[in-house]
């Protein structure tokens, strides 16, 4: 336990990845690299409990909000985000973060707050796409891009045309690419990948590397590519075996709107990119 951790004392409760979290709210000096944030306000998680029926642990040890700063007083209840408490602290200079993600457990990732690495990134080929308000409700003040278009590299393509206003939620918080239902199920016959659980389907890992790409066409015709070695997790099974789980997933399954209004677009499709967050400037740039 922390020297400088106090108990803030309420009770505080969420739901996350499927599973409901309780516990208290307390209060440290929090260390990221070479940044410290004194006295931030944290949830304290007590008790975690699957919520939904096939919910899946992932194991982690905790919870590193990445929320943008409009966020703080709605989405969870009042307490600062982390990128907030940064800016104001003086420790960035604006709300923003880049992202490497590692494609499997053999590799390493980077997060930087306020700056980018320039051994991975290069701005002069960066993709722009400005970050836009949804009209849905649901999805308001969330990291929404426009989108327009998604596209399976089969020998008989799979084309979805999304509406005209449609955009896709970039989601930092789950690894699943939610599509419309239709569309996924289509993409899962494609690949042959078996349905072993609710919301659980398997490829042989061997077969990863032979398997197409999917694209998405995002802001104003903007083309994004991902593998099969993207759009496929390795994941450890009860049993100690590994398994190639696909993170397709349909929009019923998810609650999503099933008229291709809105995409979602999580941890999958960005480790295949090295990704900046400007909330300041309202853009998210990948390479």
């Amino acid at each position: 336990m922390s020297s400088t951790a106090t108990s803030d004392g309420r009770y505080h409760s969420t739901t996350f990845m499927g599973e409901n979290l309780s516990g208290f709210l307390s209060r440290d000096n929090v260390h990221l690299g070479n940044h410290m944030v004194r006295d931030l306000v944290f949830e304290e998680w007590t008790d975690a409990t699957l919520g939904v029926i096939g919910g899946w642990n992932y194991g982690y040890d905790g919870v590193l909000g990445l929320a943008p700063p409009s966020l703080h007083r709605t989405y969870s209840k009042g307490l600062p985000s982390l990128l907030s408490a940064l800016e104001a602290s003086g420790e960035i200079d604006a709300p923003s973060f880049s992202l490497h993600l590692p494609r499997n457990a053999r590799e390493e990732g980077e997060l930087r707050f306020g700056r980018t690495n320039p051994d991975l990134y290069q701005p002069r080929s960066a993709l722009t796409l400005p970050i836009v308000n949804a009209t849905n409700g649901w999805f308001k003040n969330q990291t929404v891009v426009p989108a327009s278009r998604v596209s399976f590299d089969t020998p008989k393509p799979l084309n979805l045309t999304l509406k005209a206003d449609a955009v896709a939620l970039i989601d930092l918080t789950a690894p699943d690419i939610i599509l419309p239902q239709d569309y996924a199920d289509n993409f899962t016959a494609a690949i042959g990948a078996s349905k072993e659980y609710p919301g659980f389907y398997f490829v042989p890992c061997e077969r990863r590397a032979q398997l197409p790409s999917l694209t998405f066409e995002l802001g104003d015709g903007a083309v994004f590519t991902v593998s099969a070695l993207e759009y496929t997790q390795e994941v450890e099974w009860s049993d100690k075996s590994r398994r190639c789980k696909s993170t397709i997933m349909g929009a019923a399954e998810f609650g999503f709107p099933g008229d291709g209004s809105i995409i979602g677009l999580g941890t999958s499709f960005l480790r295949a990119f090295y990704s900046t967050f400007d909330y300041g400037k309202k853009q998210i740039q990948f390479e």
